[in-house]
């Protein structure tokens, strides 16, 4: 039985009825203020300090968790009254007097009762300008990266870079495990209001620290070990239910196995205009500037992933008690905040989701993240972090650091690492709001990260615009980049005029390479001199059957020299073909047929029986050349263009009711002619492995014959065993092979050195894994492989990326 109980205003369960004496010491344990604990000759760890200390034990040294703040101070810098400053705060604050060490196998930390800060000045002045600040931006790239011996300490480290009489650095390096991002603006406040202090030769200006860093360890630690955060921890483990989602933001890079924390940053300040019109916002609406900036967050996330449930790590101060407000040290709590959204949210909704979220957050905010993690146990994977993978922070700078006399600015951390694979911070300061993402440089590229600041800007003005938009209709694209998108990368242009029709292109190769091969099938092979007079033959007799632009004719026809040779003497005549799969149902066929109005059907003997149901003029490919022999061998005249169709291939249909897709000429040429995802040319060795009817094989066909390319026509049998299909490749020197996605994922797992002599593999209709990219790529050069979509209405393909 649960008894809740209110007191003072506070609700508090418990286990049974309890007394007035029990009441009042939860109240205070719960509520009530830290008291100062006895001195100890050493003190245990907080949850989220330990997690610090374990990841240090695997990686010693590291850089990872270092807190660097990096000053331009441009004016008459008093030294001694800095070094003063900087050693007076390392006096009032026990944190950055810590050491890490180990007792009796656990870590436990040390806190010394003086501690000398050594700040190293280095002079510059003797150095030329530009070998100023070569030397400064070196510096402080090895102290940012240079990390902390936990063990030894000390975990702060100050230098003064004099770069010019009165232009200084002060660069200041502190380990995360006794410090975070609260404590850096206590910290700046109390160098401001020292320095002012010893510089003007008065008395220091500061509250008293009423709790010490080590009494709230203490405090904390008794809280979590004796239940009574478990009402947080019940919270956390129901919000954390089910399949937890990956951050799936598609990366520039393959993954490594294990995580890297090589990182960078790219920032963006956006106009003064945004940002009072985001607080206009937040103040109509009972919102916060971190509800806000939270909520573009995820719009901007599920736009890139399609993910519509997300984790996004929301760190909290962790400061909860009044008395901590001003005391510097390490109480940051990394918390997974669990977002469930639908693209028919609008920005409104959205951000009371948000808000609703949000405040459950905070009013569990306690509980430590490492506890949490070992509590729910999650799939581990070394290549990602646990639970959450992107963090959000917001930081308000209300209080501009100012010494006497000295212009002060914050300089940028160079050469970060990072914790996160993207980490989204917002800073608000007097020159407005900015946005600075970090990344693992092993995943993402610059470019890629500037793209995300571009749309988050454009995302943000789209917002202040109309904030009842739905969140899939808020505009990302600014009109440059939608200009870009729209008329830029699709240059489609080309080189050949409209009029063009595939056949002539044909004729061309014919006139190039009479003698060269241009089909291969089994023991068969056919030179383009041959394919072009055959071709003719046939056309003028379908020219005398009505065959003229426009006209659809039916190939049913089996996989051979002689069904290419049709398909080429119906384009010369003018026409269109329809090549069908003799394996479909008799009743599917007559109504595709009849349906396409044709008025000639080529097919062969074997098939004819499958006719039954039509009635118009037909013609035995397999038997009935003898009829045309004393047909002209001259190409005829052409009376189309390149607008006019060329074939027509049926599709199942939505509906289920098969529907034909009309391709006109200049589509196919704009396909295999000089394409910008595949240069095909003479020397182009392509098999043709897909069925006739499916819209692979109009690239396999005439990507070959419009280029003066050999075409080898391969048995389905062969195309389904990958050992013999390799073996295909060799004989044949294939440089070119387009295959299903299921189809190449044979092929390297059971032949694939079949991918090294390729030029190209172009595949596509599936996602392909990254297990089976990374055993191709040992096979073949980067680039090889091209995974291509596109519907058969767009000519088999409208995008494609080659894979490096």
């Amino acid at each position: 039985m649960t008894v809740s109980v209110t007191y003072k205003g506070k609700e508090m369960n418990f286990d049974k009825i309890p007394t007035k004496s029990q009441i009042e010491k939860r109240y205070e344990e719960l509520y009530g203020s830290i008291k100062p604990y006895p001195r100890k000759k050493h003190y245990p760890l907080l949850p989220s300090q330990e997690q610090i200390w374990f990841f240090d034990q695997l990686n010693p040294i590291n850089s990872v968790y270092n807190i660097p703040i990096i000053l331009d101070l441009d004016g008459p810098l008093n030294l001694v009254a800095l070094e003063h400053s900087l050693q007076s705060i390392v006096n009032r604050h026990e944190a950055l007097r810590a050491t890490i060490k180990k007792h009796d196998g656990d870590p436990i930390q040390l806190i010394v009762d003086y501690l000398k800060l050594k700040c190293r000045i280095i002079d510059l002045t003797q150095y030329n300008i530009e070998e100023r600040e070569e030397k400064c931006n070196a510096l402080i790239e090895k102290e940012v990266n240079t990390g902390f011996d936990l063990e030894n300490g000390p975990l702060i480290r100050a230098k003064i870079i004099k770069k010019e009489i009165d232009k200084f650095v002060l660069l200041i390096n502190i380990h995360h495990i006794v410090f975070d991002g609260w404590s850096v603006n206590i910290f700046l406040e109390e160098l401001t209001e020292i320095y002012h202090s010893y510089h003007e030769n008065q008395d220091i200006k500061l509250p008293e620290i009423s709790t010490r860093f080590t009494d709230y360890v203490q405090w904390f630690n008794h809280r979590l070990q004796n239940g009574m955060l478990n009402e947080q921890r019940n919270y956390w483990e129901k919000e954390l239910t089910g399949n937890l989602p990956k951050f799936e933001l598609p990366t520039d890079f393959i993954r490594p196995i294990e995580q890297k924390y090589n990182g960078d940053m790219r920032e963006v300040s956006f106009s003064g205009s945004i940002t009072q019109e985001l607080h206009n916002f937040c103040k109509l609406n009972g919102v916060t500037m971190n509800m806000v900036l939270l909520s573009s967050v995820i719009i901007l996330l599920n736009c890139y992933t399609g993910q519509k449930d997300l984790i996004i790590g929301t760190p909290v101060s962790g400061r909860t008690k009044e008395e901590l407000a001003n005391t510097i040290g390490y109480f940051v709590n990394m918390l997974p905040a669990r977002f469930h959204i639908s693209e028919n949210m609008s920005f409104m909704e959205l951000v009371k989701y948000v808000k609703e979220q949000s405040l459950q957050t905070l009013n569990n905010q306690e509980y430590p993240f490492k506890s949490l993690v070992e509590q729910i146990n999650p799939d581990r994977d070394i290549s990602h972090s646990p639970i959450f993978q992107t963090i959000m922070t917001y930081v308000n700078i209300s209080k501009i650091i100012e010494l006497e006399g000295i212009k002060v600015k914050n300089l940028p951390v160079p050469g970060k690492t990072v914790k996160f694979d993207v980490g989204f911070g917002f800073t608000e300061d007097i020159e407005g709001l900015k946005l600075a993402i970090d990344f693992r440089t092993d995943l993402y590229s610059c470019k890629t990260i500037n793209l995300l600041l571009t749309h988050m800007e454009q995302l943000l003005n789209s917002i202040v615009k109309d904030p009842t938009l739905a969140i899939d209709h808020l505009p990302l694209l600014s009109e440059e980049e939608r200009h870009e998108l729209i008329d830029g990368v699709n240059q489609t242009t080309n080189p050949l005029p409209k009029e063009y029709c595939v056949h002539q292109l044909v004729e061309k190769q014919a006139k190039l390479y009479p003698e060269k091969i241009a089909l291969k099938f089994e023991e068969k092979e056919i030179t383009y001199v041959e394919l072009n007079a055959r071709a003719n033959k046939l056309a003028h007799w379908l020219r005398l059957r009505g065959v003229t632009s426009d006209t659809i004719v039916v190939l049913l026809c089996d996989q051979g020299i002689e069904t290419i040779v049709s398909m080429l003497g119906v384009l010369k005549a003018g026409g269109a073909y329809m090549p069908l799969d003799p394996s479909y149902p008799v009743k599917r066929l007559n109504y595709m047929i009849e349906d396409s109005k044709a008025k000639v059907v080529l097919t062969q003997s074997h098939l004819e029986y499958l006719l039954s149901g039509y009635e118009g003029e037909r013609f035995l490919i397999d038997q009935d050349w003898g009829k045309i022999e004393d047909r002209s061998i001259d190409n005829l005249p052409t009376k189309i263009n390149g607008l006019n169709l060329m074939n027509v291939l049926y599709t199942s249909g939505s509906t289920g009711v098969p529907k034909g897709v009309a391709l006109p000429h200049q589509g196919v040429i704009r396909l295999v002619y000089k394409a910008n995802f595949a240069n095909l040319n003479s020397s182009d060795v392509i098999t043709q492995l897909s069925p006739l009817n499916f819209d692979g094989a109009t690239f396999e066909i005439w990507g070959a014959l419009c280029n003066g390319g050999t075409l080898v026509i391969i048995k389905k049998e062969i195309v389904l065993a990958p050992k013999e299909l390799c073996l295909k490749i060799y004989e044949h020197n294939v440089t070119t092979l387009l295959v299903t996605t299921p189809l190449l994922n044979r092929l390297i797992e059971d032949a694939p050195e079949s991918l090294t002599p390729l030029r190209r593999v172009i595949f596509g209709g599936e996602i392909i894994s990254k297990l089976h990219i990374k055993k191709a790529l040992k096979y073949c050069e980067p680039g090889t492989l091209i995974h291509t979509y596109g519907p058969t209405e767009n000519s088999f393909t409208s995008c494609y990326f080659p894979i490096r």
